[in-house]
């Protein structure tokens, strides 16, 4: 459940504008503020299978978001980059390895590129 609670929340923080302000709403409450089923349900006065019902079109709708337009896995990789051009610098600083800092020098311009 982490896991889903996670990439559920990388989505929701960069596709929530396209949602319908509902199911933003109800998507929020049960993965970012773990209320249960039911306490969404008393919430916005709706059946809790209207609840479940919600939470699921809102995760499909997050992923055909994530297959059309790929921000997350985009966000992702530049993340990943960073950190290995990072590593990259610390191993020029400390062993003065110049192929270390071209390195890190090409994965900042992908990252750039990909801006």
């Amino acid at each position: 459940m982490l896991e889903r609670t996670v990439e559920i929340a990388l989505l929701l923080d960069s596709y929530e504008n396209l949602l319908h302000e509902r199911t933003r709403q109800v998507l929020k409450e049960y993965f970012s503020y773990d209320l249960s089923l039911n306490e969404i349900a008393e919430r916005h006065s709706i059946s809790k299978q209207a609840v479940s019902d919600q939470v699921k079109r809102g995760e499909e709708k997050l992923h055909s978001f994530e297959e059309a337009l790929g921000l997350v896995g985009k966000k992702l990789a530049h993340g990943r980059a960073i950190q290995e051009a990072l590593l990259q610098i610390e191993k020029f600083e400390r062993e003065k390895d110049l192929e270390s800092l071209s390195k890190a020098k090409e994965l900042l311009k992908e990252v750039s590129d990909g801006l």
